[in-house]
């Protein structure tokens, strides 16, 4: 009976998650110049199915919506830091949403010379 229990237990902790976000690139603390470009990379999974993923950075959302729900997405993209003024850090947000409706967040924070 103990074992039956751990086992429901461990269902709903997964059923009830948000999505796990990874984001390779950019990693915290990078600078740049003003003539390159942010490359964001970043790997979303959750077992209910990735249903929607967005980042926000310099106040733009860019959004996407995965075909099929998929258990694992792949997020690649790039910004230009040529529009921004040099001295400022840029803050990365990746907010992903499951099938279940659970969404989880993750941030970065890069510096713009």
């Amino acid at each position: 009976m103990k074992r039956i229990s751990v086992f429901i237990l461990l269902i709903l902790l997964v059923a009830c998650s948000e999505p796990e976000i990874t984001i390779q690139s950019p990693t915290e603390g990078q600078t740049y110049g003003t003539e390159f470009y942010i490359y964001i990379d970043a790997t979303i999974t959750d077992p209910d199915g990735v249903k929607r993923v967005s980042y926000k950075i310099y106040g733009n959302n860019v959004d996407f919506s995965p075909a099929g729900l998929p258990t694992t997405y792949e997020l690649h993209d790039n910004q230009s830091m040529q529009a921004l003024s040099p001295g400022y850090p840029v803050e990365i947000i990746i907010e992903a949403e499951d099938n279940a409706g659970h969404i989880g967040t993750k941030k970065v924070t890069v510096n713009h010379n």
